[in-house]
């Protein structure tokens, strides 16, 4: 076999936990069964698994823990005929929990640092956390990028 491409042809790809994507070899010639190895750099695939197909014309990832590893798509007949693809697997937040849900606050208070500490998540391992904060009403509270809550009228 001569040399292929992979399609998407990129060499970094970002997967969420659950994702599924399929990769295909680009083969400029006929061949039924291509001599193609595709593996997973990581000892035991903890980070997404690879699926080829009966034919070895293309796999299917997916994607199962948090982490980066490398696609590795080898010509095993000429092994130095291997592309590679680095696999980032993030994880998304499922679920948030506020410790609070209602402020009762003296008058002479002006604000309140509502912060990540008073905020929880699932999965707990989550690599995006971050948060947008906003008041349902700017005339009684707003509250700015870092959770922190200014009181600006009774309400």
């Amino acid at each position: 076999m001569k040399s292929f491409t992979l399609e998407p042809n990129v060499t970094e790809m970002t997967m969420n936990v659950g994702d599924v994507q399929t990769i295909k070899a680009i083969i400029n010639q006929s061949i039924k069964n291509p001599p193609l190895s595709w593996t997973c750099s990581t000892v035991n695939s903890k980070i997404f698994t690879v699926t080829p197909s009966d034919d070895r014309k293309s796999a299917v990832i997916t994607a199962v823990g948090t982490g980066v590893a490398d696609l590795e798509v080898t010509n095993t007949v000429n092994p130095s005929d291997k592309k590679t693809i680095r696999i980032t697997v993030r994880s998304t937040i499922q679920t948030i929990s506020l410790k609070q849900t209602e402020l009762t606050v003296p008058r002479y208070k002006d604000g309140y640092n509502m912060g990540k500490n008073d905020v929880s998540y699932t999965p707990a391992n989550a690599t995006d956390t971050e948060l947008v904060w906003t008041s349902s009403d700017p005339g009684i509270a707003t509250v700015d990028d870092d959770g922190y809550i200014t009181f600006v009228n009774a309400g």
